[in-house]
């Protein structure tokens, strides 16, 4: 029997109760590709708080290696999380009626974070206009996916192939032929920036790509543990990487940006352009190299031993708090690395009163050292916020 902590206690303060002992059902390859990808965010997010560029590091006419490949993989995050998000939905025992309304409270959880934390923390002010990014597009296909598995999942499966090989062909298709209508097509399909009179919605990651790919991830969690289907994963990885190169090379289908062979610029400018693929909504080509990479990944994930094994663990079973508090972080810390090099108490991309030739130099090592000094400052406190979730069944933590 369970038993309940007392309510003047420091757990009873917290609502928690000591959880029985039960032998998990996660799988530890998941918890760990999920930390890896915790990681790069991280990294991906201190290269955007610590370069001083005006112009996108997908700008091929002005972007170098380093940080187009640093922004290449932040692209690898969010199709690793929604995909697992998917699977991890299957560890829920629990009667499918549960489930959904697990899902839905969970949806709902992850669009308000979206829009009353993660906006301010990137310096957005909520009076003037909200971006809806990444973890709405997670809050939106949880609460679809709260209706969508209560479906056979055979059929679910082949719903979820055909959505992600087949969208593309909606690429010619924009909102505004729908009328009074556009702003459906814009959150499914289409990004775009919604004006009002004096508000801004910025709609940046259209969600029906997204449900396929969280949906594929929940028919696929069959395939764990991921020990005992390793080989599976290995082959699917390498499948999507062939069909990935195979597309790109010979074919124009599969995503916006056309590859640019042409001798006229150099092997890395092409290369470069070989590899940006469209991420707004995620192209089927985006998905085949993302999806490649998480199932091999994926596959090996269960061979890590040692104090690096457990590290990714914790960060996997803790990424929606740390993602909640390290952009704010970051946000503070790339205020006072201006305020210390050029006297102004703002973030670069913030204000346009901000002169990037009085901005500090570019460089890696800043990133890279206020990328470890994140991870290094919240390991701990997601540690024990692991072992605490551990030991105990607080009320909130279905939400993180």
């Amino acid at each position: 029997m369970a038993s309940f902590v007392h309510a003047n206690s420091p757990l009873g303060v917290w609502g928690g109760v000591r959880a029985p002992v039960v032998v998990s059902t996660r799988d530890l390859a998941v918890d760990r590709l999920r930390g890896l990808a915790v990681v790069l965010m991280v990294l991906d997010h201190a290269r955007s708080f610590f370069t001083f560029y005006s112009f996108d590091p997908e700008d091929l006419r002005r972007t170098h290696l380093t940080w187009f490949g640093l922004h290449w993989l932040g692209h690898l995050c969010d199709p690793i999380f929604v995909f697992l998000a998917g699977v991890s939905i299957s560890y829920k025992n629990q009667t499918k009626v549960a489930i959904s309304k697990d899902l839905m409270r969970r949806g709902v959880f992850l669009i308000a974070v979206e829009i009353f934390i993660t906006n301010p923390s990137w310096g957005q002010s909520l009076f003037l206009g909200v971006s809806i990014q990444a973890v709405w597009a997670l809050g939106v296909s949880m609460l679809v996916m709260a209706a969508l598995i209560h479906l056979e999942k055979r059929l679910l499966l082949v719903a979820s192939l055909l959505v992600i090989c087949l969208h593309n062909h909606l690429d010619n298709f924009h909102g505004e032929s729908w009328g009074s209508y556009r702003a459906l097509w814009y959150f499914l399909h289409e990004r775009r920036t919604l004006y009002g009179i004096s508000y801004r919605l910025l709609i940046a990651y259209p969600v029906l790509p997204w449900v396929a790919v969280m949906s594929l991830g929940y028919t696929m969690a069959s395939l764990m543990p991921i020990k005992h289907n390793e080989h599976s994963f290995f082959r699917l990885g390498w499948l999507c990487l062939v069909l990935f190169f195979g597309l790109r090379r010979y074919s124009s289908y599969g995503d916006p940006n056309v590859w640019i062979l042409d001798m006229h610029h150099s092997s890395l400018y092409m290369l470069m352009s070989f590899f940006k693929l469209t991420k707004y909504p995620p192209s089927l080509l985006f998905l085949l190299m993302s999806l490649g990479v998480t199932f091999l990944l994926l596959s090996q994930m269960h061979r890590l031993r040692g104090q690096g094994a457990q590290v990714l663990t914790t960060l996997g079973r803790t990424s929606m708090v740390l993602y909640i508090v390290h952009i704010a972080w970051l946000h503070l810390c790339s205020k006072v690395w201006l305020l210390l090099h050029t006297g102004v108490w703002e973030c670069w991309f913030e204000q346009d009163s901000l002169q990037l030739s009085h901005a500090p130099t570019n460089s890696m090592v800043v990133v890279l050292t206020y990328w470890a000094i994140t991870l290094l400052f919240f390991y701990p406190w997601m540690r024990k916020l692991e072992q605490y979730k551990s030991q105990y069944q607080p009320w909130w933590k279905l939400y993180i």
